[in-house]
């Protein structure tokens, strides 16, 4: 990742998301770049388990369009997952395929 690049999730022809990075026109904190190359070095190794963390991130942070939205799904499945008081019960059937 160059200083003009921004992580951006895609969706691939197959319809499964991916993330890549892509130009950006604005330039990204020091911070930002630092959590989309954690958040990138996750999805190396686990697709969704990156997609899932970036509902984690404070939402301070500013990212792409397209990784704001991923962000905001994510954090609205964590929130519920944590609010639900029976996720113990569910908690082996309880699986995201992104």
């Amino acid at each position: 990742m160059n200083q003009n690049e921004c992580l951006a999730a895609v969706v691939l022809p197959a319809g499964t998301p991916a993330l890549e990075y892509q130009p950006c026109e604005e330039s990204a904190s020091s911070d930002r770049r630092e959590v989309e190359r954690r958040i990138h070095d996750i999805y190396t190794s686990d697709h969704g388990r990156a997609f899932l963390s970036l509902g984690l991130v404070d939402r301070s942070l500013r990212f792409s369009p397209s990784l704001e939205y991923w962000r905001d799904l994510s954090a609205s499945f964590v929130h519920e997952v944590l609010v639900d008081p029976q996720v113990d019960e569910k908690r082996e059937n309880m699986y995201e395929t992104v």
